[in-house]
């Protein structure tokens, strides 16, 4: 959790672009630029993210795993990797969890090229846990909905 943008010549071994920088840190910006898109399609309102005021029955978190520039092979990839996990807030269970990863081809072997390229990233993930949190959300209204039938329907004690 740094505010400097990472880079790898060799497999594990990481360094940092020394002037370059985020405008804020990924683990702080990234969720915020998920809640966004998550607006736009409609999705928000049914979900909270971690650090926010906690008013939807639904929680989703996601952590950064990875998240630098590969210039193993110039000019190189960017890599993202990020973990996505959703909570039912009501039952206080985890619901879902994934691992969602992501490349792109930077132009440069430098930290504009970096940026540029992580940002891809960025959109190639979030791309992917949209309709997979939406298909979640189906799947555990759905089952809900099959438990609170299944219950009214099963025969009460005296």
């Amino acid at each position: 959790d740094t505010v400097s943008i990472a880079y790898s010549r060799r497999a594990h071994q990481f360094a940092y672009y020394q002037l370059a920088f985020w405008a804020e840190r990924p683990m702080r910006q990234l969720p915020r630029l998920l809640q966004r898109r998550l607006e736009a399609r409609g999705v928000a309102t049914a979900v909270a993210m971690s650090g926010e005021p906690l008013r939807a029955d639904w929680l989703l978190t996601i952590g950064v795993d990875t998240l630098y520039h590969d210039v193993s092979a110039p000019p190189g990839q960017a890599r993202l990797t990020l973990t996505a996990e959703l909570f039912d807030q009501r039952k206080r269970t985890r619901v879902a969890r994934r691992q969602f990863e992501a490349s792109a081809p930077s132009a440069t072997a430098d930290s504009a090229g970096a940026a540029a390229a992580l940002s891809q990233t960025v959109g190639l993930v979030f791309d992917a846990v949209v309709p997979w949190l939406e298909g979640e959300l189906q799947s555990a209204t759905a089952r809900a909905a099959a438990a609170a039938k299944g219950n009214a329907a099963a025969p009460q004690p005296p």
